[in-house]
């Protein structure tokens, strides 16, 4: 079994992802029968096989799986186990896709506390999470609750040795805070942090928005 989901995880990488679905479906059906639905292998290829759904547009199949997983590694593995909060991160990042912004909304919260127990509150995972929980805040209307958190995962980002200014992951967490400010009204500090960071105005700019994983 570990032999295909490894050809199956080949086959992605080549960009062959429709070869590589049928494979992590046997995998998981394989995995189901000889170790159990709550076995720790078995429930990590029903995110990959969620992840195959996702990729083909299957979107509530996806929901439904990564659901499922979630409950099953939280009780297996503990609520705080790196598995689960990645699988929960990816439950709220598909709903969102889905456009269920109001399901997703208590999924990041909670993604958030389990982050800060599991890691503190300056790890990188903890700061995307932050940064994942603000701008869900931020598409439901909510700016004012969704500013503190952008804040503090730029400034923490910033000066985080593994990070600092030029990192990806910081330029989008500044992104966003820049964005949350022009919804408040607060363009002058907005601008500040694009210069600072050097990023694009959005009126002008054609390239996609940075984006962080849902990690």
């Amino acid at each position: 079994m570990t032999s295909l989901n490894n050809y199956a995880y080949v086959l992605k990488l080549l960009n062959r992802g429709d070869e590589a679905g049928p494979l992590v479906k046997e995998c998981l059906e394989r995995r189901r029968r000889v170790l159990g639905e709550d076995h720790p292998e078995t429930i990590w290829s029903s995110c990959e096989y969620a992840q195959v759904l996702h990729a083909q547009g299957q979107l509530d199949q996806a929901v439904e799986l990564l659901k499922d997983a979630l409950e099953r590694n939280s009780r297996v593995m503990g609520p705080d186990h790196f598995r689960s909060i990645k699988i929960l991160n990816n439950y709220a990042a598909i709903l969102v896709q889905s456009g269920r912004l109001t399901e997703a909304e208590p999924l990041f919260k909670e993604a958030v506390q389990r982050r800060r127990r599991a890691v503190g509150d300056d790890h990188p995972d903890m700061l995307n999470s932050l940064n994942n929980y603000a701008v869900v805040l931020r598409s439901l209307h909510r700016a004012e609750e969704a500013e503190p958190l952008a804040r503090r995962a730029v400034a923490v980002a910033t000066t985080n040795p593994s990070m600092g200014p030029r990192h990806r992951d910081t330029r989008a967490f500044a992104y966003n805070h820049a964005k949350v400010l022009d919804d408040l009204g607060r363009r002058a500090e907005a601008e500040a942090i694009r210069k600072q960071f050097d990023l694009p105005d959005p009126a002008t700019r054609t390239s996609t928005r940075p984006a962080t994983s849902p990690r």
